[in-house]
C-alpha cells in the first residue's frame, strides 16, 4: 500500500462519456462493496466470537496449564500424554491467530492508500469545512466519477483483504479443533 496519496490520472474520455445506465452501475457497484467489507466484518465477529469461546473454555477445562509444557519435555511421561501436551499448546497457539486475524479484520482503516479523493472520512477531516465544500463543489463530473471509481476499487481491495483474513482465520480455528480432538484421543491413551 502507497505511504503517498496521489492524484488519479485517468484520460478524461473514459470517465467523460460515461451513460446514464453506466453511472447507476457505478452506485450500485460501490454499494456492493460496502456490503462485502460489512459482509466480511461481520463474519470476523462470528470468528472473534467462536475463537475467544473456545480460549475461554481451555481455560476454565485447564487443558492448558502450568504443567503442560513440562509434560511435552519430561521424558518421564509416557508418549501419548507429550503428543497430547504438544497438541494442547498447538491447539493455544491457533486460537490466538484465529483471534489475531478477526482482529486485524475489523481494524478500522484509518486512511485509504493510494489515491486522493473527497469519498473518504480521511481525506474530508483534514480539511476545513470551508475548504471541503470549496474543493467538492469545484470538481466536475468527470473529476467525481474518477473518485467514485477509485473508490469501488480500493473498497474491492480491502473486501479482499478482509475476507483474506477471515478465511485465514477460519482455517487455525479448524485446525485448533482438529489438535484438540487429536489431544483428547492421545489422553485416552495415557497413563
Amino acid at each position: 500500500m502507497a505511504d503517498k496519496k496521489t492524484s488519479l490520472v485517468v484520460p478524461p474520455h473514459w470517465v467523460e462519456t460515461m451513460s446514464v445506465e453506466t453511472t447507476e452501475l457505478m452506485k450500485t457497484l460501490f454499494s456492493h462493496m460496502e456490503d462485502q467489507i460489512r459482509f466480511a466484518d461481520s463474519k470476523a465477529q462470528g470468528l472473534l466470537l467462536l475463537a475467544t469461546s473456545a480460549l475461554v473454555a481451555v481455560a476454565i477445562t485447564g487443558a492448558l496449564n502450568k504443567g503442560t509444557g513440562i509434560t511435552l519435555i519430561d521424558s518421564g511421561e509416557s508418549l501419548f500424554s507429550r503428543v497430547s501436551a504438544l497438541f494442547i499448546i498447538l491447539m493455544f497457539a491457533a486460537l490466538i491467530v484465529a483471534i489475531y486475524c478477526a482482529v486485524l479484520t475489523l481494524r478500522p482503516w484509518p486512511s485509504v492508500p493510494g489515491v486522493e479523493t473527497l469519498l473518504y472520512f480521511d481525506s474530508i477531516s483534514r480539511l476545513s469545512l470551508e475548504d471541503f465544500i470549496r474543493k467538492f463543489t469545484s470538481q466536475t463530473h468527470t473529476d467525481l466519477n474518477v473518485s467514485m471509481l477509485s473508490a469501488i476499487h480500493t473498497k474491492a481491495q480491502i473486501a479482499d483483504w478482509k475476507f483474506f483474513q477471515v478465511r485465514l482465520g477460519l482455517n487455525f480455528l479448524l485446525v485448533a479443533m482438529v489438535l484438540w480432538g487429536a489431544a483428547q484421543i492421545m489422553s485416552a491413551f495415557a497413563r
